[in-house]
């Protein structure tokens, strides 16, 4: 998301912390990805499995060992976060990033 750039100052450091603290929140509650449940082996051929995506969140939602506690702070935290509002965050930190 930031890029191959070299980051070496303070102020830098700073922001790429910011960005990455909200990388997190964003990739834990929206965005899914798909993991994969079985490969077997046809010949030369590998035929794989995956379950359907699900974001992180997702997965902890249906779980059965995670208690009520973590599931109902889980479900709160996705309802107070805007999805677009935080990707806009995330790519005005990346301006400033350029910019410093």
């Amino acid at each position: 998301m930031i890029g191959y750039g070299r980051f070496d100052t303070y102020e830098q450091l700073a922001v790429m912390k910011r960005i990455y603290g909200l990388l997190t929140l964003y990739q834990n509650y929206f965005q899914p990805s798909q993991k994969l449940v079985a490969k077997q082996r046809i010949g030369s051929k590998v035929k794989k499995k995956y379950d359907p995506a699900q974001t992180p969140c997702q997965r902890l939602l249906s779980r059965r060992d995670v208690s009520r506690d973590t599931k109902k702070q889980l479900r709160a935290t996705m309802s107070e976060i805007n999805p677009a509002q935080l990707l806009r965050q995330i790519h005005h930190l990346i301006s400033e990033l350029y910019n410093l």
